[in-house]
């Protein structure tokens, strides 16, 4: 192949990428727009919600397999292992959309579920991945890496729990599994949120935008399950209140 033909097939590659990002923005808008105007009051709502939660890592496990069987760098074990994370946490998602969907489970009582095997095991996997970059070579520079990393989660726990958690734990009236997975996601997210920046400020700029993109799904991930936390220990909190009366 010339460098012409090269240069083409590249481009059309990232015509395609842009194309794809722009429509998968276009669907998560609408999901937002619908389940924010309908607020899980209807049964096509919640199954549309649960639903579109399965494709998205579903899809971004394909993506992100399908970009390391491409490479024969250092970045494939990356990739591999960043979507063998999101495949990971769809496994898990579709195992809580089939048991509320179909069985007609109650959120309450998927928290904890087997559905968390999945989510949990997506954190360590992603944080694998992370730290398998191009960007991070050599073992004194990883292990560097994830002490930063646990220096940054400490830092989060400590603001977090001295301001809002700290309250809301002390009067939560919910078990342990349950206490130490509402903590576990958000520090989790902080954790590869941390891995991500540091990998940007170290990349050359042309071979960032994967990259930026995934930061950017992180922080809205953090976002979420921070406020997932708060709402499931808050929402324990008042049950015991309810019936304490």
């Amino acid at each position: 192949m010339s460098a012409t033909d090269h240069h083409l097939t590249r481009a059309g590659r990232d015509r395609r990428f842009v194309w794809l990002v722009a429509a998968a923005g276009v669907y998560a808008l609408f999901s937002v727009v619908w389940i924010g105007t309908h607020p899980g009051q209807d049964r096509f709502t919640v199954a549309f919600d649960n639903v579109s939660q399965t494709l998205a890592p579903l899809a971004a496990a394909f993506a992100c397999l399908l970009a390391a069987r491409s490479r024969r760098t250092a970045a494939r074990r990356a990739w591999a292992l960043i979507g063998l994370s999101a495949l990971s946490w769809g496994l898990g998602q579709a195992d809580w959309t089939f048991r509320e969907v179909v069985l007609g489970q109650s959120p309450a009582s998927l928290f904890p579920s087997w559905s968390d095997v999945g989510y949990v095991t997506a954190i360590p996997l992603a944080i694998a991945g992370l730290i398998s970059l191009p960007a991070f070579r050599g073992a004194g520079t990883r292990i560097s890496l994830l002490l930063d990393g646990l220096l940054m989660v400490g830092g989060a726990l400590f603001v977090s729990w001295a301001t809002i958690l700290g309250t809301i734990y002390a009067d939560s009236a919910a078990g342990f599994m349950q206490q130490f997975l509402s903590l576990a996601y958000p520090l989790g997210d902080v954790f590869m949120g941390t891995i991500v920046i540091l990998a940007l400020s170290r990349m050359p700029s042309g071979v960032r935008q994967p990259f930026v993109f995934l930061g950017l799904g992180i922080l809205l991930n953090t976002v979420a399950d921070s406020t997932f936390a708060y709402r499931s220990e808050e929402h324990t909190s008042e049950l015991q209140s309810l019936t304490n009366l």
